[in-house]
């Protein structure tokens, strides 16, 4: 009896192996802000941050797990451990506990004319007599001259929809919008405009660009992560992933 039991017991034994020995699966937990085409389209799971990321990973032989939540949640629930890897945390270099890749590309507001109103800005207080519609918040973003001369300005507003900045200047309804330079060029893409209109506009790069990074807990992912940007930043698949979502106009 004793033998009949030792025996079913190696059967059993053999039969889990592959379980217990199973590869684990390689899956990244990664947070991300919501929706910001053409840098994040949740519902497709792509753009510009997205393509990097999968790329980087894809080529070491992980699956990304995207969850999209509030800026807000996304600090938080990386601080509190519940995934790998986030995206738009800003850089402080004074937390020993986190790990910053390199940067993955810069964010850079610009402001955006017709090319016949010839306006000439080379910096915010040259708008203070034109009428601005900036993306939302944009007071908290831009220096404290943009606003400075955003509250002085009675013509000044802030908008949620940026597809509609440009509809707006493009009806003549305002002299100016302030948007980030690659979220203007994806709407302008999504407007299906024709090359002569696309031309009409002007970008005025007034602001300073800002670097953007994921974040680790550890330094080997980190490590991985930089090593494969790098690597696609020596290649032209990063400025494929770069201008994949948006309208390149003609310098």
């Amino acid at each position: 009896m004793q033998t009949v039991v030792k025996f079913s017991l190696l059967i059993v034994l053999f039969l889990a192996a592959p379980i217990l020995y199973a590869v684990p699966d390689k899956t990244i937990q990664a947070a991300i802000p919501s929706s910001m085409p053409p840098y994040v389209i949740e519902a497709t799971q792509s753009g510009i941050i997205l393509d990097i990321i999968n790329n980087i990973y894809n080529k070491n032989g992980y699956r990304v797990d995207f969850s999209f939540l509030p800026n807000h949640r996304v600090a938080k629930e990386f601080i509190d451990k519940k995934h790998a890897l986030a995206f738009g945390i800003p850089n402080n270099s004074s937390n020993q506990d986190i790990f910053y890749s390199d940067a993955i590309l810069s964010f850079k507001n610009v402001a955006i004319t017709l090319t016949t109103n010839n306006f000439e800005i080379s910096s915010p207080s040259d708008m203070k007599n034109m009428s601005i519609t900036a993306f939302q918040n944009a007071t908290n973003f831009l220096g404290e001259q943009f606003k400075e001369m955003a509250l002085d300005n009675l013509h000044y507003e802030e908008i949620t929809n940026q597809q509609h900045q440009l509809t707006l200047l493009l009806k003549g309804r305002t002299d100016v919008i302030v948007l980030e330079e690659r979220i203007f060029l994806y709407h302008l893409k999504q407007l299906k405009l024709s090359a002569a209109i696309k031309q009409q506009f002007r970008t005025h790069p007034i602001f300073n660009a800002a670097k953007r990074y994921c974040v680790f807990h550890s330094a080997k992912q980190r490590d991985m992560f930089n090593k494969g940007l790098n690597t696609i930043k020596q290649s032209s698949e990063y400025k494929d992933i770069l201008n994949k979502h948006i309208t390149v106009l003609k310098s």
